[in-house]
């Protein structure tokens, strides 16, 4: 898809007419750089943290996993000029068809440093652009058609071991149409949280559903006859199956009371990106 039939995507999607570019919502993009560099005397900087791609959080951020071991010690200029940002967006430029892209956390508090490697690239944004802006272009990011046009960015290139892969270029992605977005302090950032949160949560119901559907299949599994009274008695998967059911049908009388169940479509027609 060229970037000109790409805008007009964007603008049909959105209901926009204000399209601009990654470079005009950000700071920098740019490569990371290796940390471990210069003579072996100059890398004193032990206490620090390289991230991966492969820990991200249900809500986008970048965490360190509770068995991570380090990484050999660092060049103290490099750490300082390398070291990660809140808020910071970290993606790879050598496996962009994996769609990893990722936040940087508020705080790393066992770390003095975090970092990331030379086969990713970094989103900076000004103070002002910290909050909001960050998460928008995150889940911008993350849109499928959005993922298609960048793999379409990226130039096929010969690897050292001579296999061929396909690279994004910060320049390139800097160019990538994108609609206009306006700081909102915070406000933009909490409602895609509570989204998230929300999201959540119907996974969690969506298991207590899976639960119900194994142990009630059949209702005469569920029942046994206890041995001192003869009477017929409900195993214990059964019976936490029915105070499931019990809480799910307060859960309901709660929801009917606030939706209107034949506006139901229409309010979730209405909810914004």
């Amino acid at each position: 898809m060229p970037l000109v039939e790409f805008r007009e995507t964007l603008i049909e999607y959105f209901g926009v007419r204000s399209i601009v570019t990654l470079k005009d919502l950000t700071k920098k993009i740019a490569t990371i750089s290796k940390v471990r560099v210069g003579k072996h005397e100059s890398r004193t900087v032990t206490d620090y943290a390289e991230i991966s791609l492969q820990n991200i959080d249900n809500l986008g951020y970048l965490y360190i996993p509770k068995e991570y071991k380090g990484h050999p010690p660092a060049n103290r200029t490099s750490i300082k000029k390398q070291s990660l940002n809140y808020n910071d967006i970290i993606l790879s430029f050598r496996s962009i068809f994996s769609q990893r892209v990722a936040l940087v956390n508020k705080s790393y508090d066992e770390y003095s440093a975090v970092v990331g490697n030379n086969s990713m690239i970094r989103m900076e944004f000004e103070e002002d652009r910290k909050e909001d802006t960050p998460i928008y272009v995150y889940h911008f990011l993350k849109l499928p058609f959005v993922h298609n046009i960048l793999k379409s960015l990226c130039s096929v290139e010969e690897s050292a071991n001579s296999d061929m892969q396909a690279l994004l270029s910060p320049s390139v992605l800097e160019t990538l149409p994108i609609p206009i977005f306006y700081e909102g302090n915070g406000a933009y950032k909490e409602y895609i949280h509570t989204r998230l949160s929300i999201l959540d949560r119907f996974d969690s119901i969506e298991g207590y559903i899976s639960f119900l559907k194994d142990n009630l299949r059949d209702l005469t599994l569920g029942c046994r006859e206890d041995d001192s009274s003869g009477l017929i008695t409900f195993s214990s998967q059964a019976e936490k199956a029915y105070l499931i059911i019990d809480a799910i049908k307060e859960f309901e009388k709660k929801l009917e009371s606030i939706i209107d169940k034949d506006k139901l479509k229409e309010y979730q027609a209405e909810i914004p990106f």
